[in-house]
């Protein structure tokens, strides 16, 4: 089981559910799952020379991108190859900002040696992604098994997110907030939340036979008595997991859940 938990910077993951499709953050999942033996290396990654750099990573000669294979069937075993790359390419058009205001993208482009298709990993972006996790020690860990076989990407964003949260095992937050995380319009409320991220969402993490599951609530903080019902603007949200006895059981301590009436 430890194996199949990966490691990704808060950053990283914030940034692959705002930007990227379904298809492009299982790519994502394979990419972070690659770097793992180098995540939580003792090594200032941002100002490390480049050639000591190398001697750790196995950087190409003259570019310097790190190279990691990607297989379409990992990434959808329906579509063609053709499709599926198609849509990766897609995302080397999004940049990232850095701290330092360098512009940069997470992955490159891709590289086909005539049998096997890697993504390349420009030096900037090696060093964003591992110097982030190392200094900040913010991490989200996520079971990459379960992230892969997610078929919707707002199932993938709500996973992102409860494994975020998963120690503490409670979220509560406003919902223009959760919206962003999510990465929904703008124009959905707290019934559309509902309808179109929370309950197939459950159904989701039924049919992969996720460990992680959760119910939900909405609420309003308006104070003032108005005519009709209040605006509901704050979601909680309890996460559970699976003990050894195959049963659910929440994260976090009874007094955030009791005499609170849950969605499940």
């Amino acid at each position: 089981m430890k194996k199949e938990l990966v490691q990704a910077s808060k950053d990283a993951s914030h940034y692959v559910t705002s930007s990227y499709s379904l298809r492009q953050k299982r790519c994502w999942a394979l990419v972070v799952d690659n770097l793992q033996p180098y995540i939580d290396m003792d090594i200032d990654w941002e100002n490390i020379p480049t050639e000591k750099l190398k001697e750790i990573i196995p950087l190409r000669d003259k570019t310097y991108d790190y190279l990691i294979p990607i297989t379409a069937y990992h990434i959808d075993s329906k579509a063609s190859r053709e499709k599926v790359f198609k849509e990766l390419l897609e995302a080397t058009a999004s940049l990232i900002v850095c701290k330092k205001n360098e512009v940069f993208r997470l992955i490159n482009g891709f590289v086909y040696d005539g049998n096997t298709y890697f993504a390349s990993l420009p030096l900037v972006s090696l060093r964003w992604i591992l110097d982030f996790g190392q200094k900040q020690k913010m991490f989200v860990t996520f079971h990459k098994p379960t992230f892969m076989k997610l078929s919707t990407s707002y199932s993938q964003n709500l996973f992102l997110l409860l494994s975020e949260f998963y120690s503490s095992g409670y979220i509560k937050m406003d919902i223009e907030t959760f919206k962003s995380r999510i990465n929904c319009p703008e124009s959905y409320d707290a019934q559309k939340i509902r309808d179109k991220i929370l309950l197939p969402s459950i159904s989701e993490f039924k049919r992969v036979e996720s460990n992680l599951r959760f119910i939900h609530r909405f609420s309003s903080t308006e104070k003032k008595l108005t005519k009709g019902r209040k605006r509901l603007d704050t979601i909680e949200i309890a996460i559970t997991h699976r003990n050894n006895n195959g049963e659910f059981v929440f994260n976090t301590d009874n007094n955030k859940i009791i005499d609170k009436k849950w969605e499940v």
